[in-house]
C-alpha cells in the first residue's frame, strides 16, 4: 500500500483502521500510548519516509509517565530523544530538505507539524561537526546559567537533540537538530501585529540582559575595541545611501557617546533572534558572542530596526524605561540617566543608518506584498529616528542626524517608489 507521505495533510486522510481513535481516554494515558504507538507503525507500513508519527509519538511520551513496552514490531522500547532523532533522520532524506537546504536557498529546515497537534517543532541546521559542538555548548551552558540565576520560567532556549552524519557537497557534513517551541519571530509578529508587539518588547529587553550577563562569564575572547563596530555601521550603509562623508559621520556619532559605558558581547539581538510563543514564552535563537559592542547598542538594534516601539511624543519616556528594565536585569543600575539617553539617542541613529542601506537590498517588488510593506514601515521608522534625535539630542549628536535626515529621506523614497 504505497502512499506518497506529502499527500497525507491529516489524520482525516488515513485509512480508518489506522486512525486515532475519535475519543481518546484521558483517565488512562497509557492506552492513550499504546494507541498512538501503534497508529504510528502502521503509519510506517504506508511509508517509512513520513517523520510526524515519530514526532508525535514522541510528545505523548513527554506528557505522559505511562509505560510504553512496545512502541514497534521489534518490541525495542523507544524513549523520546530516540523517537526525535529518528524524526530527523528520516527529514534530511526528502527532496524538501535537499531543495531547500542543501540547495541552497535556506540555512535551516523547520520540520513542523502540518496536523498542528504539537507544541513543538524540530529545526535542522547542516553545518560542521565542530561549530556543532560549539552551539550544543552554548546552548546547555545558557540553559545552566538560566537555572542557576532562577530566571523566569518564560526565558527558554531551544534544546540540543543530536546530531546527524550528513554526506553532502560542501562544507557541512552534520546536521545539528534541536527542538525548540512553536512560535512566531518577533520581526514576523510585528509585521503582522504592529499594535500588540509592544507588549513582548520588555520581557526580551530583559533576555537580552541576562544573555549578555551569561556571556561575560561564558565567552573568552579578546577584547576589542567596542566603538569600532559602531562606527563602522555608520561608514558602510551611510555611503550606500549616499551621505559626502561617512567615515567622519561615524566618528562624531561615536564622539557623541559616552565612553564609560563598558563593552559587552554581541548577541545579534534583531527581533528575527527571538521567537515569542502562544504562551508568551520568549526563546532566544542564533547565541553568538564574539565581538564586543558597547553597552545599550543591542537593546537600541533590538527596539528600532524592526520598529517595535512608536516614536511618539512619549518616544524616550518609553524607551528609558526598556533601558532601566536592561540595566537593572544586567545589574548596571549607576549610569546617569542623561549618559543613557544620549547613549541610546546615537546608537538608535546608528541603527537608523543601517536600516535605510540594508532593508532595500533584501526585498523586491517579486517580494509578497506584507514583507514589501513591512520593509517601507522600516525605512519610514528610520526617517522618524533621525528627526527624533535631530530635535531632541544634545551637541553634536542633533547635527549628526540633522546631517542624516536628507540622505535618509531621500532612500524612503527612493524604497517607496521601488517597492510599489
Amino acid at each position: 500500500m504505497a502512499v506518497d507521505a506529502s499527500q497525507i495533510q491529516s489524520y482525516q486522510e488515513l485509512p480508518a483502521h489506522i486512525s486515532p481513535a475519535p475519543n481518546t481516554n484521558r483517565a488512562n494515558p497509557a492506552t492513550d500510548a499504546l494507541h498512538a504507538a501503534r497508529t504510528r507503525d502502521d503509519l510506517a507500513e504506508i511509508t517509512s519516509l513520513w517523520p510526524w508519527p515519530f514526532m508525535q509519538l514522541a510528545q505523548l511520551l513527554s506528557e505522559t509517565d505511562a509505560p510504553l513496552r512496545k512502541v514497534d514490531h521489534s518490541g525495542e522500547r523507544k524513549d523520546v530523544p530516540a523517537l526525535l532523532a529518528q524524526a530527523a533522520r528520516l527529514a534530511i532524506e526528502t527532496q524538501e530538505f535537499r531543495q531547500k537546504v542543501l540547495g541552497g536557498r535556506s540555512e535551516t529546515f523547520v520540520l513542523d507539524d502540518p496536523h498542528r497537534l504539537m507544541s513543538a517543532t524540530l529545526v535542522l541546521k547542516p553545518t560542521t561537526r565542530a561549530d556543532a559542538a560549539i552551539e550544543r555548548q552554548r546552548t546547555t551552558s545558557l540553559k545552566r546559567h538560566l537555572a542557576a540565576t532562577r530566571a523566569p520560567d518564560w526565558m527558554v532556549v531551544p534544546e540540543s537533540l543530536t546530531e546527524v552524519p550528513l554526506v553532502a557537497p560542501g562544507d557541512a557534513d552534520t546536521v545539528y537538530v534541536t527542538r525548540r517551541a512553536k512560535g512566531t519571530s518577533l520581526a514576523e509578529f510585528a509585521a503582522q501585529f504592529p499594535e500588540k508587539v509592544t507588549r513582548h518588547v520588555p520581557r526580551v529587553v530583559r533576555y537580552l540582559a541576562r544573555i549578555h550577563g551569561w556571556l561575560e562569564t561564558e565567552t573568552a575572547r579578546a577584547r576589542g575595541d567596542h566603538w569600532a563596530a559602531v562606527q563602522s555601521v555608520v561608514t558602510e550603509y551611510g555611503d550606500r545611501i549616499g551621505v559626502p562623508d561617512p567615515n567622519h559621520l561615524g566618528a562624531m556619532v561615536v564622539s557623541a557617546v559616552p565612553h564609560i559605558l563598558p563593552a559587552v558581547a554581541r548577541r545579534d539581538a534583531h527581533a528575527e533572534n527571538w521567537l515569542v510563543t502562544p504562551t508568551s514564552q520568549i526563546v532566544a535563537l542564533d547565541l553568538e558572542g564574539e565581538e564586543d559592542l558597547p553597552l545599550l547598542y543591542e537593546v537600541a538594534q533590538f527596539i528600532e530596526d524592526h520598529a517595535l516601539v512608536p516614536l511618539g511624543p512619549d518616544a524616550w519616556s518609553l524607551r528609558a524605561g526598556l533601558c532601566q528594565a536592561y540595566l537593572q536585569e544586567f545589574g548596571h543600575t549607576s549610569l546617569d540617566a542623561a549618559d543613557v539617553e544620549s547613549a541610546y539617542q546615537a546608537f538608535a541613529l546608528t541603527r537608523a543608518v543601517f536600516v535605510a542601506g540594508h532593508v532595500p537590498r533584501k526585498v523586491d517588488r517579486s517580494s509578497p506584498s506584507g514583507s514589501r510593506r513591512f520593509a517601507a514601515d522600516r525605512v519610514r521608522h528610520a526617517v522618524k529616528v533621525a528627526e527624533w534625535v535631530a530635535t531632541t539630542a544634545a551637541h553634536p549628536l542633533a547635527e549628526c542626524a540633522g546631517e542624516l535626515s536628507g540622505p535618509l529621506r531621500a532612500a524612503s523614497d527612493l524604497v517607496l517608489a521601488e517597492l510599489g
